[in-house]
């Protein structure tokens, strides 16, 4: 049996890094068998995928890589069993599932029926987590903070919205536990609901924080993770107020919009779906998606001890835009990108990097224009690359010294073939270890220095 059905496939090397391995995209929506349910797990996925681990240091998964029986609540449960088609994955511990009388009406118009519940988990958790598993088990998933959440804590609201309640109460929302003082909730759906009848389940999950005290900083939360398959997530303002060691948001089928948030390390991973919004990270960040354009805004530190920061962003068949800022907590620093699509526009720009920084930067589509803006702290190769009857072109922008030393900028070029230019760029006549890489088919592809 296969233990995922996502592809590990690497995204354009970086220079001197390890491989970056990254999940395919989900399959719709639709009626399987058992065996094929049981291989839809991408948090499983982040545990098999150990090289990529080990440079996004926090951020582990949710399952072992190992199948679990569909109508189990994981080996050696000490909690509730669910009977019948449920696929609970291996390591999930079910300690109560909601049931008909528990239900609250959903009181938020949703129609034709809807019902509530909640549950509050200890914030202190070593992982907060929101699964779903099973036909129609897709919705939305809001992530906010409250003034008037209690300290210490984080609810999980779950609205369901439903036609008929047979469906409503044959599903199962459930507290859930795993590993050592992981915490979560999760949303079952039997596998043969889509033979019922006629009827519909739609679920909205609303994960709110605590705010804390004015002056006393940005909460700090361990690790948040969902994994809940044709579903929107949406992340309010909380690049101030909350501060993510790791995080991984895995939907498909729609979008992610992220107001603002800051992580050391995260992964928001969607199919079919926009990603859209502001992401500060620190260590490593990947913004995966599919068939759908990203439009970001990221702020990338280095702690600039050795370590390389690294970025990943990646989409197909459509455009790609992202604005890049990079910053060190002691100048200098080490960065890595990959921004990649295909069929789509991409313009990447960096707005601002330290002085005496290295980049190193791979910018790539096919059939459409790519262009990069460099920051003026840049130093080190450049190479462009599209077809022959499309030269490449290259702006030089003649900043002043981002060191404010008044240092002589140099811009070195050659053409290679029609559809081939390299070159580098320097301050003060120092070679920079800087690389980066344009390219394109069938379209222009333009550098500003």
């Amino acid at each position: 049996m296969s233990l995922s059905s996502y592809k590990i496939s690497q995204v354009s090397s970086l220079p001197q890094t390890a491989p970056t391995l990254v999940p395919g995209p989900y399959p719709q929506q639709q009626q399987k068998s058992p065996k094929a349910q049981r291989s839809c797990s991408s948090l499983n996925f982040l545990r098999a995928i150990a090289p990529w681990l080990l440079f996004m240091p926090g951020l582990g998964s949710l399952y072992p890589a190992h199948p679990q029986s569909p109508s189990g609540g994981g080996q050696n449960s000490p909690g509730q069993q669910l009977s019948g088609q449920y696929e609970v994955p291996q390591g999930i511990n079910i300690q109560h599932c909601i049931e008909t009388q528990e239900w609250s009406p959903g009181g938020d118009n949703q129609a034709p029926y809807s019902s509530q519940t909640k549950f509050d988990l200890p914030l202190s958790s070593a992982s907060l987590f929101l699964i779903a598993r099973g036909p129609q088990s897709g919705g939305a998933v809001d992530i906010t903070t409250s003034s008037e959440q209690a300290q210490g804590s984080v609810s999980f609201s779950v609205v369901v919205s439903y036609s008929r309640q047979d469906f409503r109460d044959s599903s199962k929302v459930c507290r859930v536990v795993r590993g050592n003082g992981e915490n979560g909730v999760g949303i079952f759906t039997p596998e043969n609901l889509n033979n019922n009848g006629n009827g519909q389940l739609n679920f909205h999950t609303t994960i709110t924080l605590p705010e804390v005290p004015a002056g006393s900083g940005p909460l700090p939360v361990q690790k948040l993770e969902t994994d809940v398959p044709n579903t929107s997530h949406s992340v309010g303002d909380l690049r101030q107020k909350v501060s993510f060691d790791a995080i991984a948001l895995f939907g498909s089928n729609q979008g992610i919009n992220v107001q603002s948030l800051s992580a050391i390390t995260g992964i928001f991973r969607t199919s079919n779906g926009a990603i859209t919004g502001d992401f500060d990270a620190s260590s490593a960040l990947s913004l995966l998606t599919s068939n759908s354009p990203i439009k970001v805004n990221v702020g990338l530190k280095n702690d600039n001890n050795g370590t390389q920061s690294k970025l990943v962003v990646r989409t197909s068949n459509s455009p790609l835009q992202a604005a890049i800022n990079l910053s060190s907590t002691s100048g200098g620093g080490s960065f890595g990108v990959t921004t990649t699509t295909s069929n789509g526009q991409l313009q990447v720009s960096f707005p601002a990097a330290p002085v005496d920084s290295k980049l190193q930067l791979v910018a790539s589509t096919t059939n459409s224009p790519a262009h990069v803006s460099l920051p003026p702290a840049y130093e080190g190769s450049f190479s462009l690359s599209s077809s022959p009857f499309s030269a490449p072109s290259l702006n030089q922008l003649n900043p002043p010294d981002p060191s404010g030393r008044g240092r002589q900028r140099t811009v070195q070029h050659y053409q290679v073939g029609g559809g081939q230019l390299n070159g580098n760029v320097s301050w003060g006549g120092d070679r920079g270890q800087g690389t980066v890489s344009v390219r394109t088919t069938l379209s222009p592809s333009t550098l500003d220095v």
